[in-house]
């Protein structure tokens, strides 16, 4: 599959600014950052992308989002030297194919459990999210379809029963959550749909090899568009990415 280069989103060049900013000292661990409106400014780019930037660093710990209050930086944390959301590179293709190659060999192997071992209370779990996410997906709403995605992950790997799946993934879960904002922009909502909806008709039917199988796809998918991406400049021909996938 040929996938042409793309540049960075305003979104993603905004996280990129205050990431950097924050890393050079610019604001001191429980300093205010500037208003939304004024970071509009300063970056150029549109208030709705500077909360998504925000929300973003937030996931990372470097900074504390209140409701109707400017984000604060927060103090160095020595868990964020083994969090993949404090990694300088989380934005980056090949960083971002790193995370997703861990999910793949942990999300795989549960989905193969889930199926096997999955109560009605968790299949309900799993419906009410893909639900939730497909309402989102019609709504247009980025941020609520992200909610959703991750519940549906995080309520597979519970189904499993296994603790140890359970603390596997909250490692990583920071990880994606924080990359989120690159992934379902770049790579769109709809498969992710399809992809979620292909998983639980596995899962419902006690299917433990089509579950696997449907993981596989789900994830596979976007390891390779990633893997492919991470090949290529991420700025030169301001050619548009192909839009047509999700994760």
């Amino acid at each position: 599959m040929l996938i042409a280069a793309r540049a960075k989103t305003l979104t993603e060049d905004a996280i990129e600014q205050l990431l950097t900013l924050i890393r050079a000292g610019q604001w001191q661990p429980g300093e205010l950052l500037p208003s939304e409106n004024q970071l509009t400014q300063q970056f150029h780019v549109s208030r709705a992308c500077v909360r998504e930037a925000l929300q973003a660093v937030a996931q990372t710990g470097m900074i504390e989002l209140r409701a109707g209050r400017r984000a604060r930086v927060q103090a160095p944390s020595a868990r964020l030297l083994f969090d993949p959301a404090g990694m300088a590179g989380l934005l980056q293709p090949d960083s971002l194919i790193h995370l997703w190659q861990v999910r793949l060999a942990i999300e795989v192997a549960a989905a193969r459990l889930a199926a096997e071992l999955v109560d009605p209370a968790g299949l309900t779990q799993l419906e009410t999210a893909l639900a939730d996410q497909a309402h989102a997906m019609e709504q247009g709403e980025v941020a609520r379809y992200n909610e959703a995605d991750l519940a549906f992950h995080q309520h597979l790997i519970e189904a499993t029963w296994n603790p140890i799946f359970v603390e596997l993934y909250a490692m990583i879960r920071r990880g994606i959550q924080a990359s989120q904002t690159v992934t379902t922009r770049s790579l769109g909502m709809q498969r992710g749909v399809l992809g979620h909806s292909a998983i639980l008709d596995a899962v419902r039917a006690k299917d433990a090899a089509g579950a696997e199988a449907a993981m596989r796809t789900h994830l596979g998918v976007s390891t390779m568009y990633l893997d492919a991406l991470a090949q290529l400049p991420r700025e030169g021909n301001g050619v548009a990415s192909d839009t047509s996938t999700s994760d």
